[in-house]
């Protein structure tokens, strides 16, 4: 996917946001995690690069981008302890 394409769903996750939308399905949440998968390591850290400006540094932890081969149970465990 195009980072063009990437950027427009990274506003479109920061919109629905700031709009509290996800609370109106799921009342008990208070926020949420974007997990990106790529094919690379490099990929990953090419996204993250590109992509980090575009969101306000105090929600920057909520946006992950992660290649596949370490997307583990634990490896999301650990995403979550730290959120």
């Amino acid at each position: 996917m195009a980072h063009s394409r990437m950027a427009g769903k990274i506003g479109g996750y920061l919109a629905y946001h700031e709009s509290h939308r996800y609370q109106e399905k799921y009342a008990e949440m208070q926020t949420f995690t974007v997990l990106t998968v790529t094919l690379t390591r490099e990929r990953a850290t090419e996204l993250q690069s590109a992509l980090s400006p575009l969101i306000p540094r105090v929600a920057r932890a909520a946006y992950r981008f992660i290649p596949f081969e370490d997307l583990t149970i634990d490896t999301l465990a650990n995403m979550r302890a730290a959120a």
